[in-house]
């Protein structure tokens, strides 16, 4: 009876155990819990200036992500991302340079006219 008693007292010390390690890890996980929702909250509060949608859907601006994915599938993926093709930083940046200023309404256009009113090299200080 008395070796039962051990075992028992055994087990019951391994279930206290084992108690208190899911507790505290239940506690750390909470801990770890409210400390990104504050996080979160913190930052919705200090973002809530950018957040009007309904003012920005009036004004008609996209307030969804499709616009900027499209822009880089048509931009960007589809002249860097054919087959076989390898590039160099510099000649990518001037590359999608050009596609941005062909791609958008009136920019190739303004490009041209800054050209005919400096030369390049007036243009290229302009840049700088």
């Amino acid at each position: 009876m008395q070796a039962g008693n051990v075992k028992d007292k055994t087990q019951l010390n391994h279930f206290a155990i084992k108690y208190k390690l899911i507790v505290r890890a239940n506690q750390i996980a909470w801990q770890e819990l409210v400390s990104k929702l504050k996080s979160a909250i913190t930052y919705f509060s200090n973002q809530k200036h950018r957040m009007n949608y309904s003012q920005y859907q009036s004004q008609n601006f996209s307030i969804g992500s499709g616009v900027t994915e499209a822009a880089c599938k048509t931009l960007i993926k589809q002249r860097l991302g054919q087959s076989g093709m390898k590039w160099k930083t510099q000649r990518i940046a001037m590359v999608l340079r050009l596609r941005a200023l062909m791609s958008t309404k009136g920019r190739w256009k303004q490009f041209w006219d800054r050209i005919n009113q400096a030369g390049l090299v007036g243009l290229a200080q302009l840049g700088s």
